[in-house]
């Protein structure tokens, strides 16, 4: 009932306000129609009296035109056919009543034309009407369908911004403005400022780099990074993703996007890699002290058992075989449970871990895996070390199993911005579009880890053809202030061996 109300006396002008006084529930303000109709009779009157009171049938019915629009106030079609009815009546008596000096086709002309006029202004009256009805109705769609989305959006956590390169005014979402813990605005208003305040300080290079790469390429951007939420301080992850317009010149004009809340799934994340480093180290301790001691006990029974038959006998050298073969087993059980929980990564350091892992996979793979570290690397946290070392096995992994490589170089450096490890072949390379959008599990298990210590994961095409894997732990706030995001992979320097 409202709506039709609304519409009723919905004005060209003045859509807008009435149709956001629909959605908001408010009452529509009245207009003095009562006044106005009552003016407009009266106006109606005084022009019949000064017509027909007029003995030269002077061109009076031009006074009733101004009446005709008077209802397009109102946005009423109905009132102008109305009016028009009443002042044409009034025009066709006017030419009907006698004049002496006035011929009667002189009069009937007269007539002619006036109702010509009339029905004229009528019809336009009557298309502007219908015309703003029109308009009115599309509106109040557009607003009811923008309000549908805003509910869609504000369901789904989706906070979107908008900002304007030329003019640097940025527009946020309400839910924006609650994600990143600040109180929404009316209109919406912020800064960049606001946004880039809250960075957590190990993603500010990483996300303005690219977001600069983003523009330049004309191409998606789309991260995840940490914030400080500005009402209680707490670290929040976002994933957003934005696009750049440009103009005829190619100017980057607007940067807009949307925004969404994952700390949730990052924190399941951590909990299924704790989980699973947990369930490892589990496997690895069981293999190490129940399956590994009784493969001991078995060898030494072996061995017993060889010294104590005669050297020609041909049990001798059956039991021979059998003590080789459970030294093979012991060892591969002691490798695998190596494997699974590098005791090295918390004794004897990152590098002691990374040249086992390196000798191990040399073995097994029957190709050529060389180790690279010229200088002592300072000792780091169990979890950063541990989590380059788990880096570091599923790049040398995904390399046996995807690039087919003859052989891998693994290096461990000391930058003047932190410590970079680097995996690169020469196999068959990999598929960029993969590795951008990260649909492998193992890659995005390698990006998420290296996001839990602050580092850079960055994976390009080597210069021998295949694949490099980058991390770079950077220090908090190095000297120079400069970022791993400039890192240099080496790729040109592969060697094969």
């Amino acid at each position: 009932m409202q709506k039709k109300f609304a519409l009723t006396f919905l004005r060209p002008f003045d859509h807008q306000a009435i149709v956001g006084a629909v959605l908001t529930k408010m009452p529509v303000k009245h207009k003095p129609r009562n006044l106005i109709l009552a003016a407009a009779a009266a106006y109606i009157g005084a022009v019949a009296v000064t017509d027909f009171a007029t003995p030269l049938v002077l061109d009076v019915w031009v006074l009733y035109l101004p009446v005709i629009l008077v209802p397009v106030w109102f946005n009423s079609a109905r009132l102008v056919t109305l009016t028009a009815g009443v002042c044409s009546i009034l025009i066709v008596g006017d030419a009907m009543l006698p004049h002496p000096r006035t011929p009667f086709l002189f009069a009937l002309g007269n007539m002619a034309m006036g109702l010509t006029a009339l029905w004229l202004t009528a019809f336009a009256g009557v298309t502007v009407v219908k015309r703003a009805e029109e308009i009115a109705q599309k509106n109040l769609h557009l607003a009811e369908s923008e309000e549908r989305l805003r509910l869609a959006m504000e369901g789904a956590g989706m906070g979107t911004w908008d900002r304007n390169l030329e003019t640097h005014k940025t527009i946020w979402s309400d839910t924006h403005f609650r994600m990143l813990g600040y109180q929404p605005k009316v209109g919406g208003e912020a800064s960049v400022e606001m946004w880039q305040s809250l960075l957590h300080p190990h993603d500010v290079e990483r996300v303005l780099n690219e977001q600069d790469k983003a523009c330049q390429n004309r191409s998606l951007f789309s991260t995840e990074y940490r914030i400080h939420r500005a009402d209680n301080g707490s670290t929040t992850w976002l994933a957003v993703v934005g696009r750049y317009l440009y103009g005829p010149d190619g100017r980057a004009l607007r940067f807009l996007g949307v925004s969404f809340d994952i700390t949730r799934r990052k924190d399941l994340e951590r909990e299924v890699l704790e989980i699973s480093d947990e369930e490892q180290r589990r496997i690895s301790h069981e293999l190490h002290d129940s399956v590994g001691q009784e493969l001991t006990g078995l060898g030494l029974m072996a061995n017993a058992l060889e010294q104590s038959l005669p050297k020609t006998a041909v049990q001798q050298r059956i039991v021979a075989r059998l003590t080789a073969g459970l030294n093979r087993i012991r060892q591969q059980v002691r490798n695998l449970s190596h494997g699974l929980e590098p005791i090295q990564v918390e004794t004897l350091g990152l590098w002691s871990a990374l040249d086992e892992l390196v000798t191990n996979t040399r073995q097994h793979a029957g190709i050529e895996i060389c180790f690279d570290c010229p200088e002592p690397v300072q000792p780091l946290e169990r979890e950063a070390a541990t989590h380059l070392y788990r880096i570091a096995q599923e790049a040398l992994t995904n390399s046996l199993r995807h690039g087919h490589p003859s052989c891998i170089k693994l290096g461990l450096h000391r930058t003047n911005r932190g410590l970079s490890l680097t995996i690169q072949d020469d196999g068959l390379g990999f598929d960029p579009n993969r590795s951008m959008t990260g649909d492998g599990m193992g890659l995005h298990i390698m990006r998420y880890r290296a996001q839990q210590i602050g580092a850079t994961l960055n994976v390009c095409q080597s210069a021998a053809g295949g694949a490099c894997v980058t991390c770079t732990l950077t220090n908090k706030r190095g000297a120079n202030g400069e970022s791993a995001e400039h890192s240099h992979c080496g790729c040109e320097n592969f060697d094969r061996g």
